[in-house]
């Protein structure tokens, strides 16, 4: 999984309203979860929750996102109105120091369920962010977000047993560990 990072250097230019996956990277550092995490599906519905172990990776180890065992009830989902708000209202890191003695930055994973995005309000998002001094980037949906986006829109129930998860997608923390189907007796 690659995160394009963005930073406050870059400005914001007018028509610049998209949100887009960078592809063919190979070079670190890959994120799959930071603090605050936004998700944007096809539909352009948002989403957000909060994780606050951010892992990195240095491009030699495993660098499958991990499974966190999400639940619906931690995914909000956000009118696009209200994205900025909710964003403001949940920053963490605010005026913190790292280990280094430097200024702690919030952090901010927006998930695209498809490679590359196009809406109006992705240029007031990207102002905010530069503006108020995140760290974000982009990357796509991971494996288990896309399945509890799936059952959260089809109004089903989310349950990480009965999905069929692709081992190349999605990192569990023991390798014995497997979701598999229970067998039913009829």
């Amino acid at each position: 999984m690659l995160l394009l990072l963005a930073g406050c250097a870059t400005p914001v230019k007018k028509g610049d309203d998209w949100l887009a996956v960078q592809k063919g990277r190979n070079s670190p550092p890959y994120f799959d979860y930071l603090d605050g995490n936004l998700l944007i599906d096809s539909l352009g519905n948002y989403y957000y929750f909060q994780y606050t172990r951010m892992r990195f990776s240095d491009g030699e180890e495993d660098n499958r996102p991990l499974f966190l065992d999400l639940r619906p009830a931690e995914l909000v989902r956000l009118p696009e109105e209200g994205v900025l708000e909710v964003l403001q209202l949940n920053r963490l890191r605010v005026d913190t120091m790292d280990r280094f003695g430097k200024n702690q930055k919030d952090r901010l994973a927006i998930g695209l369920e498809k490679d590359s995005m196009r809406r109006p309000f992705f240029r007031k998002l990207k102002s905010f962010l530069q503006e108020g001094g995140f760290f974000w980037g982009t990357r796509l949906l991971t494996q288990e977000e896309a399945a509890m986006l799936q059952s959260k829109r089809n109004g089903g129930l989310y349950d990480p047993a009965f999905v069929e998860w692709d081992s190349t997608k999605t990192r569990f923390m023991l390798d014995t560990m497997k979701f598999t189907r229970p067998k039913i007796e009829d």
